[in-house]
């Protein structure tokens, strides 16, 4: 028998070859460093085991697992995750999503050996099954109740793994030795078995091979719960027939995850079984033509001398013809003679009907008997909706590749600009307040906008970080009492210097009263800036901003009103575009306004822009107001 074929998948080039050495005495091993190969190696070559990294860029290891259990193909392929993310959540949630295990970084060899030898082996007993065995009934497979077997000789542990199940809906039996476990196993067979290593009379180890040695129990898994936590000791475990093991004190979210997947995998084992054995009595039913008339999939048979002997109601509808005009002609003329040329069985191929494009089949062809009595049948499957779907996922692939390599690119730059740019303020800062060496008046200035312009370049940077952090989730908030008159009052005057260069002139309109909000006083400042800064860059020279604060409800208005030129209804509908100037060359960079409507929702707040050619622009926003203390309500 030929070792089994392995597909491991990291985008860390190092760990690939860590595991390839690792591995390379187990199977064969084929690579992939993204999610997008790893799907496309699973459908050309299928292989027997995937090891996958959970945190890949474009697909992640959640995506390719999703992808892999969608199809129907490629389901049955066990399927361990390997990755660095200790943490109990991310692990139940890719055991429901149908992973068979879950292993942390960094890689142990025989932890990780272990676990996939008895993955393989589980997966070549449910392929093995013995036909004789009677399979569950096709009405109780999805409704029966699982039975649990608990074999643990501390009355303890018992209780605190039967509450841990809790919610699972199964039917808990209890061991407190292998006699009585092989007793309880044998007049009520179980779904699976949790099994101490560590008991008086035998150990878990030889129990299970005993356990598995009956016949109606050799296909229940059998999961190790022990406190002997070594990887020596989970290698033994496995090899001795075990198909998970689990170390004390467990998550109990995670056990049920784990136990969900291997009771998953089995009741999918019998259905296939039982699936099979339906289906080879359907091929004896004596209403064979009657089922084949009504298939979805559209069917033609042909006889020795290539006539039509038989089509059904799909292939009539896909070809838009009636039987009539099937039956009785040559093959090739409904399909195309290149598809039923050569030793391949399958094939794509373009289907020419009477009204339309041709369609994209997939044209399956299989031949019984010899000579005169051959009959020749071919299976037509329409590939429009699947090409349409596989054109949508390549190109949502694109889109999220293409944002999260921005995303990449503007932390990077961010990242590396930002050290030079530290020398370059903190040295003009130095020569500034150097007494012993004053510059010249001339020099001071030029050192001045050195400095304006160095602190402009640093707050863009900022506000790409920020948004950066938005993208991925990992941007935070804090939530405090923020009272917002007197915040206004003191930011700003920070625009004094930007609208005196504009000749603008700042008219602060506050209500004489203390307006509270719950929200992030710095984020709150940035958004005040980035606002007042909007309103006096996109002013008319000797032009006026008139900045308002008021209540108006349950809300807290702060708007900034310009006498600018304004924007035409389809240059407002790009307008928090991140890096979308509208058309204006030299003013902004495009991603204030972004940024400040982002930080104005995650606040709870709104942000609206009226604005009309000509016109100038107001831009209000909007926070719910709170009480000082905190609570919730629109002040006294």
């Amino acid at each position: 028998m030929s070792k089994p074929l392995l597909l491991l998948v990291d985008d860390d080039s190092e760990t690939v070859q860590v595991l390839g050495r690792m591995l390379a005495d187990e199977g064969r091993v084929r690579f992939a460093l993204n999610g997008t190969d790893a799907l496309r190696l699973a459908r050309e070559h299928p292989p027997d085991l995937i090891l996958l990294d959970a945190e890949m860029p474009g697909l992640d290891g959640f995506a390719v697992c999703k992808g892999l259990k969608g199809d129907p193909t490629l389901s049955p392929i066990p399927v361990i995750f390997l990755t660095s993310h200790h943490d109990a959540r991310i692990e139940a949630a890719a055991l429901d999503l149908g992973a068979a295990d879950f292993v942390n970084k960094p890689p142990v060899a025989s932890q990780v050996i272990a676990r996939i030898r008895a993955q393989l082996r589980a997966r070549r007993l449910a392929m093995s099954l013995p036909r004789q065995d009677s399979p569950p009934s096709p009405a109780t497979l999805p409704h029966r109740a699982p039975t649990i077997l608990i074999v643990d000789d501390d009355a303890i542990s018992q209780e605190v793994m039967r509450r841990a199940l809790d919610g699972m809906g199964a039917r808990i039996l209890l061991a407190g030795d292998g006699e009585q476990a092989l007793q309880l196993a044998r007049a009520d067979p179980p779904d699976l078995i949790l099994l101490d290593i560590l008991m008086p009379d035998q150990d878990g180890l030889q129990l299970c091979e005993r356990l598995q040695a009956l016949p109606r129990l050799r296909s229940v898994p059998v999961v190790f719960v022990t406190r002997q936590a070594d990887p020596e000791t989970e290698a033994r475990a496995l090899e001795a027939g075990g198909t998970d093991f689990v170390t004390k004190p467990f998550i109990p979210a995670v056990l049920q995850a784990r136990l969900r997947s291997l009771l998953r995998s089995r009741r999918q084992a019998d259905a296939a079984l039982q699936a099979e054995r339906e289906h080879w009595r359907r091929l004896g039913d004596d209403r064979m033509a009657d089922i084949l008339a009504v298939a979805p999939e559209a069917l033609l048979t042909a006889d020795a001398q290539g006539r039509v002997v038989l089509v059904n109601q799909a292939a009539c509808r896909l070809l838009q013809v009636d039987e009539e005009d099937v039956l009785g002609h040559p093959l090739p003329r409904w399909v195309p003679a290149e598809a039923l040329d050569g030793a391949a069985q399958s094939r794509r191929a373009l289907l020419p009907v009477k009204r339309g494009d041709a369609i994209p089949v997939e044209v399956v062809r299989v031949q019984l008997g010899q000579d005169g009595e051959r009959l020749t049948t071919v299976w037509l499957r329409d590939l429009r909706g699947q090409e349409l779907a596989e054109k949508a996922r390549r190109d949502q692939l694109r889109a999220e590749t293409a944002s999260r390599t921005k995303t990449l690119m503007l932390s990077y730059f961010a990242h590396e600009i930002g050290n030079p740019l530290n020398g370059i303020l903190g040295f003009a800062q130095l020569m500034t307040l150097d007494g012993q060496h004053p510059l010249p008046p001339a020099q001071a200035e030029r050192l001045q906008q050195i400095t304006t312009a160095g602190k402009m370049l640093q707050a863009l940077m900022r506000d790409v970080l920020d948004v950066n952090r938005f993208e991925t989730g990992q941007f935070q908030i804090q939530s405090e009492p923020v009272e917002l008159s007197s915040l206004v009052h003191d930011t700003l005057p920070a625009l004094g210097t930007q609208a005196a260069g504009q000749q603008v002139q700042i008219d602060l309109q506050v209500e004489d009263q203390p307006l509270w909000i719950t929200g992030d006083a710095d984020r709150v400042k940035q958004c005040v800036l980035n606002l007042g800064s909007n309103g006096i860059k996109y002013n008319r020279s000797g032009g006026r901003l008139t900045v308002r604060l008021a209540r108006h409800g349950d809300s807290a208005a702060l708007s900034f009103q310009d006498e600018g030129a304004g924007m035409s209804p389809e240059q407002q509908a790009h307008l928090f575009e991140p890096f979308n100037r509208l058309g204006r060359s030299g003013q902004g960079h495009g991603i204030g306004l972004a940024l400040t409507r982002q930080l104005v929702l995650a606040m709870g707040g709104r942000l609206t822009v009226r604005s009309a050619p000509e016109a100038g622009t107001t831009v209000t926003l909007a926070l719910p107001l709170t009480r000082p203390g905190g609570g919730q309500g629109t002040p006294a």
